[in-house]
């Protein structure tokens, strides 16, 4: 079932979001007990915001959090981070994660393909929980209530 869920997005991804995806710029792909993670670059940086609106316009995914450095703390472009997921309707359980470079651009993408929601939803989880608290500002956010609402009467 993963080895089919991977290939469903090898074929989708590009389709779904070419300004995002080509399967030339696949650099790996990790297979763990469950899930996988396939980590793309991006043939053309481009800034968070816009990956954000592709992945909205194009795939229609939410976004689980989208976080920015303190500018109280530091001045930067670098350390944006992002989550985002496709709705258990979809039929897609992947999850994708990326974050800026020095110059406030995303070069890369991690994708995380599940086998199951039983595994997707608690490791969405435990990424909000571990990426909205602490020293981050959060620019965006589902609150844990709203994403188990998401999952709710899903196969």
């Amino acid at each position: 079932m993963l080895e089919e869920a991977i290939y469903k997005f090898k074929v989708s991804g590009p389709t779904i979001m070419p300004a995002l995806f080509d399967n030339y710029y696949l650099k790996e792909t990790q297979e763990y007990n469950g899930y996988a993670i396939l980590t793309y670059d991006l043939s053309h940086p481009l800034p968070i915001e816009d990956v954000l609106n592709i992945m909205d316009g194009d795939a229609y995914m939410r976004i689980l959090y989208y976080t920015h450095p303190n500018p109280r703390a530091i001045e930067t472009k670098f350390g944006q981070r992002a989550c985002t997921y496709f709705m258990p309707e979809e039929q897609r359980n992947i999850k994708m994660n990326f974050t800026t470079d020095e110059k406030g651009l995303v070069n890369m993408i991690l994708v995380t393909v599940y086998g199951s929601i039983d595994i997707m939803y608690p490791d969405l989880s435990n990424d909000l929980r571990l990426n909205t608290n602490g020293s981050m500002l959060v620019k965006e956010s589902r609150d844990l209530a709203e994403v188990m609402n998401d999952f709710n009467n899903n196969p």
